[in-house]
């Protein structure tokens, strides 16, 4: 859940929990737009070579490209667990409950 997030009141966060999750979310963040974009970019390397350019692409010439795209996902999935245990250094058990709640709830 993001701080921004109108359900982020009800964790009744204190300043300083707020000023300590703000620092782990910059810690993690600029890591994991990097290789979001990254995804991104290599994904839509993939479409155009299949989808656009249709120019005989054989599957196998793409193997590396999706592997490095499982890699970088692999890698952001990590990032978000870190972030998790991170901040549920800084939360109270119930606020953390809270949070997962919320989490899993949005989720779907």
């Amino acid at each position: 859940m993001t701080l921004y997030d109108p359900s982020s009141s009800n964790l009744e966060l204190s300043k300083e929990q707020i000023d300590a999750i703000l620092k782990i979310k910059k810690e993690l963040m600029a890591n994991a737009i990097e290789k979001a974009l990254k995804v991104k970019k290599l994904e839509l390397e993939v479409v155009e070579k299949i989808a656009i350019k249709h120019q005989g692409v054989k599957a196998t010439d793409l193997h590396a490209t999706i592997d490095e795209i499982a890699k970088l996902k692999a890698e952001l999935t990590k990032n978000h667990l870190d972030c998790i245990e991170k901040i549920e250094t800084v939360l109270t058990p119930k606020q953390f409950e809270e949070m997962l709640d919320y989490g899993i709830v949005n989720m779907f």
